[in-house]
């Protein structure tokens, strides 16, 4: 029986994630986006473990949306999906350029949830 796509995803980035060699970002060195329950309350934004200034988080959220709504994200989440179907499908010749496809497409959605996130005001 062969290896799972996880187990051959974990053997590919073991080579890429020696310790020592590496210094791999942690849960505290993102941001972090902390949702209020109360609607007169702010949201609680972190960013490596220090809470972001308001007038900071109103630049960023504006940031975010222009990047969002932008040609040139346009232009890159096509450019992202293009390649990632052309390695991970087309031209896929073993499972690592199947995972390699994948994770274009998965890191691709990683940015645009987060710049959704960043760019929702309350």
């Amino acid at each position: 029986m062969g290896k799972s796509e996880g187990e051959i995803y974990q053997e590919v980035a073991k080579k890429f994630t020696i310790e020592g060699i590496i210094n791999l970002p942690t849960e505290k060195d993102i941001l972090s986006i902390t949702r209020s329950n109360n609607p007169t309350e702010g949201d609680v934004w972190k960013h490596k473990g220090q809470v972001i200034p308001e007038t900071q988080v109103k630049v960023l959220q504006e940031q975010a949306q222009t990047f969002l709504n932008s040609n040139l994200w346009k232009v890159l989440e096509a450019e992202l999906l293009w390649q990632a179907q052309e390695r991970g499908l087309v031209k896929a010749q073993t499972t690592v350029d199947m995972i390699t496809g994948k994770s274009l497409i998965y890191m691709t959605d990683v940015i645009n949830t987060k710049l959704k996130a960043m760019a929702h005001k309350r």
